[in-house]
């Protein structure tokens, strides 16, 4: 058995027992959802959404100030090439706004 006691959590302020890489499990999990800590930003607050961090998107950012769509595109693709509409195929129709996706998808 390990002598060893429980470390604390490395962020700054936290007082968590340590899970994974010298990191609570909220730290960890912040940490491998957007990519940082954000160790001023209280665990559990809720921040106000933001716009998509590339130019001309006004979706809400869901993943690493990314949209879901272009965070796709730059895990798929390696980019997010902002000069590209996000579109995809409905019903075998282009469809660029998530309102219009349902009333395809709904009305038939």
């Amino acid at each position: 058995m390990s002598d060893k006691e429980p470390e604390q959590c490395s962020v700054d302020g936290c007082d968590r027992l340590a899970v994974t890489r010298g990191m609570c499990g909220a730290h960890y999990g912040r940490f491998k959802r957007t990519g940082r800590v954000d160790a001023d930003r209280p665990i559990g607050v809720r921040q106000t959404p933001r716009e998509c961090a590339v130019e001309g998107c006004t979706n809400i950012a869901t993943e690493r100030g990314w949209c879901h769509g272009h965070y796709l595109r730059w895990v798929r693709l390696g980019d997010v090439q902002p000069d590209r509409p996000l579109e995809r195929r409905v019903n075998g129709k282009w469809v660029t706004s998530p309102e219009v996706v349902y009333e395809l998808s709904s009305s038939t």
